[in-house]
Order: C-alpha cells, then structure tokens, then sequence
C-alpha cells in the first residue's frame, strides 16, 4: 500500500461538515491524488488534521485551499519515540493522533 485516505462524516458548531484522516501517502503527489478525490465527491466544510513535523505536508495542505484555524502542541514525558511523520499527511484525530 503506498496510501491511504479516509474521510467521515463530523458535526460542527455552524452545522456539519467531513473531516479527513488518517492520510498517509508515499510522496507529497500521492497525497495530493487522494486528497483531490476525497474532497471531489464530499461537499462543504472539510477539516484534516495536518502533522507539522511533516514540513511538506502544510505547503500542500495551503495549495489545495486549506486555512489553519488552530494548532496543536505534540508533547512528550521522557525521550520522543523514533516515529517518522514523513508519510503522514492527515492524522486519524487529535484524540489518536
């Protein structure tokens, strides 16, 4: 598998929109592919969010329309595990990161 993309139904406080995530893809054109067509078949408000320890994944995110609207600080307690982000474009939520 060289990607992957979901993207789900999600309430919002202006009503509903679809959220994606997890997005994971090989390069930054693959993510890219997918994103295009999960966004080409759902209308509306679309919501994903985007890694920053993936530094390609922001400049996508803003060539295909994206605008941060908050931002979130990854902590860790002790040594920061040896996990890659390069790959990951979307996570699957906050809550699972």
């Amino acid at each position: 598998c060289h990607g992957f993309g979901r993207i789900r139904p999600c309430l919002l406080p202006e009503g509903e929109g679809w959220r994606i995530g997890p997005l994971l893809a090989d390069s930054p054109d693959l993510a890219e592919l997918l994103l295009r067509h999960l966004m080409d078949r759902h209308q509306g408000v679309i919501l994903i969010d985007s890694p920053g320890a993936n530094q390609l994944a922001n400049p996508l995110m803003e060539r295909l329309g994206f605008n941060i609207v908050s931002k979130t600080l990854r902590m860790y307690r002790g040594e920061q595990p040896p996990t890659s982000m390069k790959e990951v474009y979307g996570l699957a939520c906050l809550e699972l990161g």
